[in-house]
């Protein structure tokens, strides 16, 4: 699985990385009698099952966001949305989101926990310790899960408030941390979850009716109702209508 590795001259090793870079799952089963390579991708979510969207801008003035967010559907009807908001110097952010990205990417099977330790264990060894919010939601068909560390909420549209921002400071170069439990609840046949950063301050919109709102309008709303000047700001919006 090494890129580059050979047991033949004429190969240049890059077939089975290429092969699992191109879909969700890949499987290798090897016996006496042979082996046997199973290779599995799964359809996207449809829109109208699974509505998502983002507004993300930097600091007014800036040109430089330290917020991303990196959002994966797999399995055909799971989704995984990281967010982070990073205190990194600038010249070292645009390197780190595409580290953190491909973390997600690449080993979103884990638990939030172990993707937790993941990033901020690559991060730290390579010399990046000025620290990161992060929060991580998880939903699938049966079960909705988060957890965060530091300033980045989710909640759920009112009126009940299903998650909500730590008190966790910026983290430390150890592991594991304190009071980081994952909150889980039962995933509603229709939902819509609000993830955001501390640039945005509220997730109320000027329309009554959030239900008519596809998700990208409902983002724009609550960006332009509840962004502040002097932070950067994103929110995601995921909807099912059920």
């Amino acid at each position: 699985m090494q890129t580059g590795f050979s047991s033949s001259n004429n190969s240049l090793g890059l077939g089975l990385p290429a092969a699992k870079r191109s879909v969700d799952l890949m499987n290798i089963d090897t016996s006496n009698s042979g082996t046997q390579v199973t290779l599995t991708s799964y359809l996207p979510i449809p829109p109208f099952e699974l509505d998502i969207a983002s507004v993300s801008f930097p600091e007014v003035g800036k040109y430089y966001n330290r917020d991303c967010f990196y959002i994966k559907t797999y399995q055909g009807d799971c989704l995984i949305a990281a967010l982070f908001d990073i205190k990194e110097d600038k010249e070292h952010i645009h390197e780190l989101q595409l580290i953190l990205k491909k973390v997600i990417a690449e080993y979103h099977l884990l638990s939030l926990e172990q993707l937790l330790a993941s990033c901020f264990s690559l991060l730290t060894k390579q010399g990046y310790v000025k620290g990161m919010d992060i929060g991580l939601l998880r939903i699938t068909p049966t079960q909705t899960e988060f957890l965060n560390h530091g300033n980045i909420t989710i909640n759920k549209a009112e009126p009940e408030l299903i998650f909500a921002s730590t008190s966790i400071q910026e983290y430390s170069a150890e592991f594991p941390y304190t009071n980081l439990a994952i909150k889980s609840t039962t995933t509603p046949q229709k939902y819509c979850f609000y993830l955001h950063t501390d640039g945005i301050t509220g997730t109320k919109v000027p329309t009554s009716d959030t239900d008519i709102l596809c998700a990208q309008k409902h983002a724009e709303d609550v960006f332009d109702s509840n962004a502040i000047n002097n932070d950067d700001a994103t929110i995601i919006v995921i909807k099912s209508y059920g």
